[in-house]
């Protein structure tokens, strides 16, 4: 990474966001946490990485950062002794409590270089309940020169007590930067476009349970395809496929609770800003006029009730078919 940062071939969303956090830092107005929305989430680690280099260059002021110091360099290679870089697990696919404890008794430790510390959080709104609580308890009551990044495709699935304790920043313009939805997700629309009062809880377990067969074996014959280059133990492409379902479910559950808050906001009389699938007004709106308000709130807790169950290794299929809103 380039030490000045003005000549980085960078996207103009990170290149703003960032002339904006470094007028922070040298005003001594950096908050102590920042949610970054970043459509790409490696615009959102690029970000952080800048502005930790900024706050551990070794260089004069007005050279920082200079991207060639040790300072710069353990920032670039994620070895900085004051900074932690917590992502989902491979195989859960969530940030659980014991990595966000580990974080808080991290941060309120005193600096190995007597300086700043800081914790990155890479696709934040993978914690799961019991993290975001633990989280919190640290973004509520920050010791000193702690920074604290949450990066994020989704800053909406985080905790609204979160947000608020967060500056917000967006990656989101510069033309072609909006979310692209993957397969999954694609798959869990067409189902939810089509849903209607009538439909039986068994229709959607059958859908969902398709959806997960199908990547499982997506998965499978993609890792049968490696095994011919690389000598690879069963354990191993076993835990490597069971990963890639264990997303999907988790990508299956993003994607009702977004709906199902996006029918919320239309009931509520929300417009199209604001909502996870702007393209699916129409439907959405329609939807909203066959529920009352109690109902579907409801509803998103039996979403999130069915995420906990998950979590738990509740069987599936009970999960899809009796906790879910069809």
């Amino acid at each position: 990474m380039s030490g000045d940062w003005s000549s980085l071939s960078l996207p103009e969303p990170v290149r703003a966001a960032y002339a904006a956090l470094r007028l922070n830092v040298e005003s001594g107005q950096l908050a102590h946490g920042y949610v970054i929305a970043a459509p790409n989430p490696a615009w959102g680690m690029l970000l952080a990485k800048l502005l930790l280099q900024q706050l551990f260059c070794e260089a004069e002021a007005a050279k920082r950062p200079c991207g060639e110091c040790r300072g710069c360099q353990l920032i670039e290679t994620q070895r900085h002794p004051d900074t932690v870089w917590l992502e989902p697990e491979m195989k859960s696919r969530v940030i659980g409590i014991d990595p966000i404890r580990e974080a808080n008794h991290f941060l309120r430790q005193t600096a190995f270089e007597g300086g700043w510390k800081s914790a990155i959080f890479m696709h934040a709104d993978r914690m799961n309940e019991a993290a975001a609580n633990a989280f919190l308890k640290t973004l509520e009551e920050p010791p000193p020169q702690v920074l604290l990044m949450l990066i994020t495709e989704s800053p909406q699935a985080l905790l609204p007590t979160i947000i608020s304790r967060c500056r917000m920043v967006s990656l989101a313009g510069g033309g072609g930067a909006a979310r692209e939805s993957t397969v999954v997700e694609r798959a869990m629309l067409d189902w939810l476009r089509r849903r209607g009062p009538d439909t039986s809880p068994m229709e959607q377990s059958a859908w969902i349970s398709a959806l997960l067969r199908e990547v499982r074996e997506r998965a499978e014959a993609k890792e049968d395809e490696a095994d011919d280059d690389e000598d690879v133990e069963k354990d191993v492409i076993k835990a490597r496929v069971q990963s890639k379902v264990v997303a999907a479910r988790v990508e299956v559950l993003r994607t009702i609770v977004h709906w199902e808050r996006d029918v919320l906001a239309c009931l509520a009389g929300g417009g199209e800003d604001g909502l996870f699938f702007p393209g699916e007004v129409k439907t959405l709106m329609s939807q909203s006029r066959e529920i009352g308000l109690a109902d579907q709130l409801r509803r998103i807790e039996r979403v999130e009730q069915a995420r906990v169950l998950l979590e738990r290794n509740a069987p599936e299929q009970a999960v899809w078919e009796a906790v879910l809103p069809a």
